[in-house]
């Protein structure tokens, strides 16, 4: 290696000693400069500079003191917000639950109403009957029936009426096992059922449509219906009792070239929604 680049490595280093000495020796100064400072100020030495160093670093003081107090009013706002989320979060999930309770207590309420009122109508009736309770129903557009909960069991059999708590004509047992039944309503489109318009003693068979209506079919023309009267079970059949009330007269058409009257029915009964039924098994 040349002797110019060792001489001035050798400079380079005598240098950074002499700047490493003079940082050095400035950091112990300051220490002994503190430290002086705070023994000076335990004996009671410097009392005479403690006011003036009070005035200078008193706004930095209030500074620190009011950043200090802001900070922590807003930390504590922050855990107030939190507190009041939780507490609402807390009163909400309370009031679903609370209405979760009314909505299942009304239910229970109007089921009991229509369980008294079938017991009262069962206890009223010459009939034999056995109550049951729908537990599923047919989709929407395939067929109009309920399964109910009783059976061969209870001494249920194919074309035996079926009656809400009012004593209205729901539907006929179709199909029948040991502990279910089948119930295919008055709306369905397979539905037959032997009746008479009440005022007139006119007789006349009321069919389904599509599980929406009901229609009275073989009423001769010359036969007189007027909108409200009503329509029964006419007994003819020997499966279902005389004068079960199927529903009302609703619309009548004549026409000149028809034998028979075109004849809308209203049905008596709400026939989308109950739950509790009488099935009258004997009478």
């Amino acid at each position: 290696m040349p002797r110019v680049f060792k001489s001035k490595g050798r400079y380079f280093f005598v240098f950074l000693l002499i700047f490493m000495s003079k940082r050095v020796v400035k950091i112990i100064a300051t220490f002994i400069v503190i430290a002086v400072f705070f023994v000076f100020s335990a004996l009671g030495y410097l009392h005479f500079v403690k006011g003036p160093a009070l005035t200078v670093t008193q706004p930095f003081v209030r500074i620190i003191s009011s950043s200090t107090s802001k900070i922590q009013s807003f930390f504590s706002s922050l855990l107030l917000i939190k507190r009041q989320l939780n507490e609402r979060t807390k009163l909400e999930k309370e009031l679903s639950r609370l209405k979760v309770e009314s909505t299942k207590l009304l239910i229970f309420q109007e089921e009991n109403e229509v369980l008294r009122e079938l017991l009262s109508l069962r206890k009223s009736l010459n009939f034999v009957t056995a109550p049951a309770q729908v537990v599923s129903r047919e989709p929407a557009g395939v067929r109009s029936a309920v399964v109910i909960n009783k059976g061969e069991n209870s001494g249920v059999s194919p074309g035996n009426a079926v009656i809400d708590e009012q004593g209205n004509l729901l539907g006929i047992v179709g199909d029948v096992f040991k502990n279910t039944a089948f119930v295919i309503l008055i709306t369905d489109g397979t539905a037959k059922i032997d009746v008479e318009i009440a005022s007139q003693d006119t007789l006349g068979v009321l069919s389904g449509s599509h599980g929406l209506s009901l229609n009275l079919e073989l009423v001769s023309q010359g036969a007189k219906v007027t909108k409200g009267d009503k329509v029964i079970t006419s007994g003819l059949t020997g499966e279902v009792p005389y004068g079960l009330l199927a529903g009302f007269i609703e619309e009548q058409q004549t026409e000149g070239l028809n034998l028979f009257q075109k004849i809308s029915v209203l049905p008596s009964g709400d026939i989308k929604n109950f739950r509790f039924v009488l099935v009258i098994t004997d009478f």
